[in-house]
């Protein structure tokens, strides 16, 4: 799903408050903005990440931004990290 998808589905959820899914999943609570953006994936799609947050009923999350600006709350699960910065080295065993 796409960052403009994931935005729209949010904002259906936050337009009924009197169900209770959509009364958790409307806010969150940011943790840790990154000092420089982290670059990743979702469905496939570049994202830049910008805030690891805490939301209840999918916490942690990501604040995400795409190549077109739109910007989305993501589960940590539903990102991949690409950035050869972020990720841990491979150190090869001696042999």
């Amino acid at each position: 799903m796409s960052l403009k998808a994931r935005q729209k589905a949010a904002q259906r959820q936050t337009d009924h408050p009197d169900t209770p899914t959509s009364a958790m999943m409307g806010r969150a609570v940011w943790a840790s903005p990154f000092l420089d953006a982290i670059h990743g994936e979702v469905d496939g799609e570049p994202v830049r990440i910008l805030v690891l947050g805490d939301q209840p009923g999918s916490s942690p999350v990501y604040l995400c931004v795409d190549a077109d600006g739109t910007s989305a709350i993501v589960p940590l699960t539903d990102v991949t990290i690409t950035d050869g910065a972020c990720l841990p080295l491979r150190i090869k065993k001696a042999k």
